[in-house]
């Protein structure tokens, strides 16, 4: 039985949202060595428009992000790590890939990273570099490249990294012509409960089972509720995915029956964009709120400080002018009983007579 796929819209969409939020997994996967630079607790920023921009005749065919993140090291402070997901052969790949990088740095001025992971399964299609050289002007651009197809499924299970279940998946569906609805469930499961025994926090375990069941789908969509309802079992909860397809499949049903399953399909498709979208509007709201709060907050705290500082400076003034006071006034009442009068003496301190009446009363 052969298993239906994903078209490539749709594996770009899983693609891009399993980096964003497994992003320091997918880094210590591909830089295991050179992880430590990275530092994940300052801000994160995804430059996806701008690559865009830079890269205009891309018209969205392929899946590549640009992420900017912050190292320890305070003399370069941030990095830039482009990633490209590719799933077909491509002739000028390899130079599209080093104008994707002059492009970048011409922008930026910062150290760049390249990743290319290949999931097609062509085995002649290994790009890694892009070289030209013509009258003694010579240039070698190298990337990394990781191509699924040369890598076994136990390589991959033997990492101890969550970003290692997402390969694993890719590489599994290769092998979908050879696996029947019944097999591929059973795959799936497996893959979810070894993920289960690894200790992930829920939130995590889930956005990875997700990607395990759209990535590779079922020719009969009935078993996605079967999945979901072990999903269920494993984790001991009652999650409303298998509602939410329970609904779809009995829509898809009864569109079967008039012959609009098809849109019924591309209707899902938008409807998961809108929803992007709309999570996405929702998560700029929610960031100008906090940012508002913590703004505020700042705000009091820088207030304190100031008022502190003020108040400081005020104390001194006041304590040099007391100061000031109480020597003119000692230094008066001697004079005085010598017999000199107010205005001798406000010569003499350089006051006015007044403020020589004022401090002997």
């Amino acid at each position: 039985m052969k298993v239906n796929r994903l078209d490539e819209v749709s594996k770009d969409t899983l693609w891009k949202g399993v980096i964003e939020d497994f992003l320091p997994d997918f880094m210590q996967f591909f830089f295991p060595n050179d992880y430590e630079i990275f530092n994940f607790n300052a801000k994160v920023e995804f430059l996806d428009k701008e690559l865009s921009k830079l890269f205009p005749e891309n018209n969205n065919r392929y899946c590549d992000k640009l992420i900017k993140i912050r190292t320890h090291d305070k003399k370069i402070h941030y990095v830039l790590i482009h990633i490209e997901i590719q799933g077909y052969s491509e002739g000028n790949f390899e130079e599209r890939m080093f104008i994707y990088y002059y492009r970048i740095f011409e922008k930026y001025r910062k150290p760049i990273s390249s990743i290319v992971i290949l999931t097609d399964k062509s085995k002649k299609f290994v790009p890694e570099k892009y070289e030209t050289n013509f009258l003694g002007t010579q240039l070698s651009y190298r990337f990394n490249s990781h191509k699924i197809l040369t890598h076994s499924i136990e390589d991959y299970q033997k990492q101890d990294n969550i970003f290692a279940v997402v390969m694993e998946t890719a590489r599994w569906s290769m092998e979908g012509k050879k696996l029947s609805d019944n097999n591929l469930f059973r795959l799936k499961l497996d893959l979810a409960r070894r993920l289960y025994k690894k200790g992930y926090s829920p939130e995590k375990f889930r956005k990875i089972c997700n990607f395990i069941k759209y990535y590779i789908s079922f020719e009969k969509s009935n078993f996605n509720n079967i999945f979901e309802n072990e999903i269920d079992k494993i984790t001991k909860t009652k999650g409303s995915m298998g509602i939410m397809e329970g609904i779809l499949d009995e829509l898809k049903t009864k569109a079967k029956k008039i012959g609009f399953e098809e849109g019924i399909e591309k209707g899902i498709e938008k409807g998961i964009e809108k929803g992007i979208e709309k999570g996405i509007k929702q998560g700029i709201e929610k960031g100008i709120e906090k940012g508002i709060k913590q703004g505020i907050e700042e705000g009091i705290e820088k207030g304190i400080t100031q008022g502190m500082e003020k108040g400081i400076e005020k104390g001194i003034t006041q304590g040099m002018e007391k100061g000031k006071e109480k020597t003119i006034r000692q230094g008066a009442l001697k004079l005085k009983a010598i017999g000199m009068d107010t205005r001798q003496m406000a010569e003499i301190f350089g006051v006015s007579e007044k403020y020589i009446e004022n401090i002997l009363k």
